[in-house]
């Protein structure tokens, strides 16, 4: 008999691939029109004189992969570029998830590899602030340890 929990967590039918992409392109168009009509239509104004910050604005600020792809295009198609990448983009992660939720072990290997990547930053960025933390008082007290032995010298007896 199958478990519940494994009711739950493996898909019990395969999605075609190309049926979950298009769905999920489909999606992503009608979000995309809408997000280029409000921000780069409606709100042009207000995203070129710095009101309202977007991706688009960010990116074209920074010294992005993206902005380089964005600039070699005249000024008034890169929205549309940029667009195009980040469907792109969108298309990638989408694909990426069909294989995760098609692939018990490779989801597992996934989670099994972030967890290992965080432990390992976890243990740097403590070995780092400790490391610091244990230096900066092994010089305040090397610090102490030689202002007692000066004035110690300087009150003893053989120095009077």
């Amino acid at each position: 008999s199958v478990s519940l929990l494994t009711k739950m967590y493996i898909p019990q039918e395969r999605v075609p691939f190309f049926e979950y992409m298009w769905q999920s392109f489909a999606v992503y168009l009608v979000w995309a029109v809408l997000y280029y009509i409000k921000v780069f239509v409606f709100s042009l104004d207000k995203v070129k004189d710095g009101r309202r910050l977007t991706l688009f604005t960010w990116l074209m600020d920074s010294s992005s992969v993206v902005r380089k792809i964005c600039f070699r295009f005249q000024e008034h198609t890169r929205p549309l570029v940029f667009i195009a990448g980040h469907a792109v983009f969108f298309n990638v992660c989408i694909a990426v998830s069909w294989l995760l939720y098609h692939s018990m072990e490779l989801t597992t290997t996934i989670v099994l590899v972030m967890a290992a990547l965080c432990v390992w930053n976890g243990g740097n960025f403590y070995f780092e602030v400790f490391a610091r933390r244990y230096e900066s008082e092994l010089v305040k007290s090397l610090a102490k340890h030689s202002n007692n032995v000066a004035e110690g010298a300087a009150t003893s007896p053989k120095s009077q």
